[in-house]
């Protein structure tokens, strides 16, 4: 009992019922033309599962964060000027919301973005690591640009940045025991 009472007022779930999913499928739509008709071309010789699964990677992060974007574009630049929150970690030392699990997810979320950037390019730790963080930089900027209910937090972007680091560090430690 006590676990269907978790389940059920998770905050997962709540978000998740509170989504309109038809605005979410032009952004689905756009990313699925843009690898048809540009991507798919471009990576056929070279590795195209792995740039596959990274571009898979990338609409994941991109969706989860910015969408629904086409659809909100009507509402571009309301409500700007209030959406920042500079104050790292604040809704966890004050127990807002669902911080410990929002930080968590944040940190999953980036793992495979990082590791995959890695595996596909073959690209430095640090190089990867600087993209993942620029990455998380553009998201927390955009957000509050395209959404009234999103806010640009610096908690998320050390936690994205966190993320890129563990997945660059899981590629490392891949390479490793791979090619010993």
């Amino acid at each position: 009992m006590e676990i269907k009472y978790h389940l059920r007022y998770s905050y997962f779930l709540v978000e998740l019922s509170r989504m309109n999913f038809i605005a979410y499928i032009p952004d689905i739509v756009v990313f699925g033309l843009i690898y048809m008709y540009s991507l798919r071309k471009r990576w056929i010789r070279n590795r195209p599962y792995a740039h596959f699964f990274f571009y898979l990677s990338f609409c994941f992060v991109f969706i989860v964060t910015l969408s629904p974007f086409i659809w909100n574009i009507p509402h571009l630049f309301f409500g700007i000027y209030n959406r920042y929150s500079f104050n790292p970690f604040v809704d966890l030392l004050n127990g807002y919301g669902s911080p410990l699990q929002e930080c968590i997810e944040n940190i999953i979320l980036f793992i495979p973005f990082a590791f995959l950037l890695r595996y596909t390019y073959h690209t430095s730790f640090w190089t990867a690591f600087f993209l993942g963080v620029l990455f998380s930089v553009c998201i927390e900027i955009t957000q509050p640009l395209i959404s009234s209910i999103r806010v640009c937090d610096i908690t998320d972007m050390i936690t994205n940045s966190f993320g890129a680091f563990i997945g660059c560090s899981l590629y490392s430690l891949y390479h490793t025991v791979h090619h010993a």
